[in-house]
């Protein structure tokens, strides 16, 4: 309607200016035919709109009424009902009536609102990511909100998520698994191909004498080897100090010990120890071998000396016991040679046993022999004695300064 009231008005202004200016004739002539032609489209425009029927429920107004059809009518109605601009402005500011009678329809089945004291309240719509459930007669306000709170839920428990999978990627049935076959695959690495060693405990007689080829302590990989270091009379000879070379652990004795351990760290370790002990002028040199048939887990090395701390014996022998006595030293580790024949003891326990080798009997016992007299003895560190004599039935022992008779005879059971 608009466009067709500036057209009107341009169209006369035209024709007034064409009057009033001869000489543009005809440049008016033109521009006055173009309106002309507006013109006309836009009354062939409005006769349309006032030919359709009015939408139902609307309330018109007796201002807005159509102009009668049947021709464009004199042009003197035609100006008359041409608005003014000042008319125009107003009516553009002014809101259409026909607008809140549309909104106080209510059309079934379109789920419109309707106005209030007529059915539900005016609800806004839900936010994207919301359902209207979940909304229900929340407003705007209530509506953010909600969705922030729902939000920060969503992300905390995606984070929480990510964190577990994170630290604890595996199931619990999966972890019990694997450590299943962890320890299936560390016991089959730890596992010895190989027969265990042999424990052996056992006592050594050191040479000092030059020349002669050092003895030697086996060892074995996994176990501890204990040694003591003792003088003729089974006393402790204390150690000044040591060293060693090889792949060993060697724990050193303590100030004025005589015990020390050996552990080696590899299967097949080679090395030596050198000590020196108190009041004894010549070291010692021992050479270390690492088996895996046999291991000495307490082995005491005999030195034929009389060390600081030695008891002097009840008796004096002319005789000593010197470096290579297998005899003796089979007997006092408790495993005599084959071909020596057990004597049946009586008088005393079972720690004292008596044997017979080559023409000399050989007396194993804690006690002190007082008689007969021997020609070679030796002892351990934890105070056994081994004693060489001459064959005699009868024995006399000090048994913590008790003397107790003891009679050997040959086994018949045997």
């Amino acid at each position: 309607m608009l466009f067709f009231n500036m057209s009107v008005f341009w169209y006369f202004k035209v024709i007034a200016m064409m009057l009033s200016n001869p000489r543009h004739k005809f440049k008016h002539l033109y521009l006055c035919a173009a309106f002309a032609a507006l013109f006309v489209g836009g009354m062939s425009s409005v006769s349309m709109a006032q030919d359709m029927p009015p939408p139902p429920n609307v309330v018109s107004d007796s201002n807005d009424a159509a102009p009668p059809s049947g021709g464009m009518g004199s042009f003197e109605s035609l100006l008359n009902n041409l608005p003014s601009p000042q008319a125009q402005d107003k009516s553009a500011q002014q809101p259409s009536r026909a607008a809140p009678q549309m909104n106080r329809m209510a059309l079934p089945g379109l789920g419109l609102p309707q106005a209030s004291g007529q059915g539900a309240p005016n609800q806004p719509p839900p936010l994207p990511g919301m359902t209207a459930e979940e909304v229900g007669g929340l407003s705007r306000e209530e509506q953010l909100q909600m969705r922030a709170e729902k939000e920060k839920k969503q992300f905390y428990d995606e984070a929480y998520g990510l964190a577990l999978d994170t630290m604890f990627p595996l199931k619990p049935e999966e972890i019990r698994r694997f450590m299943e076959i962890y320890d299936e695959n560390r016991q089959a690495i730890d596992t010895v191909m190989y027969n265990r060693p042999t424990p052996e405990v056992g006592v050594k007689t050191l040479s000092l004498d030059p020349g002669q080829i050092p003895d030697s302590i086996d060892a074995s990989m996994g176990h501890v080897t204990t040694v003591s270091v003792v003088d003729v009379t089974g006393q402790p000879w204390p150690v000044l100090d040591m060293t060693w070379a090889g792949e060993f652990d060697i724990i050193k004795p303590e100030e004025g010990g005589n015990i020390f351990r050996i552990t080696p760290t590899t299967h097949f370790a080679k090395g030596n120890l050198s000590m020196r002990l108190v009041g004894l002028k010549t070291p010692v040199v021992i050479s270390l071998n690492t088996r895996r048939d046999k291991v000495y887990y307490r082995l005491d090395l005999r030195i034929p000396e009389y060390g600081p701390e030695a008891e002097a014996p009840l008796i004096n022998s002319s005789l000593s016991i010197t470096a290579g006595s297998a005899s003796l030293a089979s007997v006092l580790d408790g495993l005599p040679p084959e071909s020596a024949e057990k004597l049946l003891v009586t008088g005393t326990d079972t720690r004292t046993r008596a044997y017979k080798l080559n023409g000399m009997t050989y007396v194993r016992t804690p006690l002190t022999l007082l008689s007969p007299g021997w020609s070679s003895s030796v002892r351990s560190g934890d105070g056994m004695n081994v004693y060489e004599i001459n064959n005699a039935p009868v024995l006399l022992l000090s048994d913590g300064g008790k003397m107790v008779r003891v009679s050997l005879s040959e086994d018949d059971s045997e």
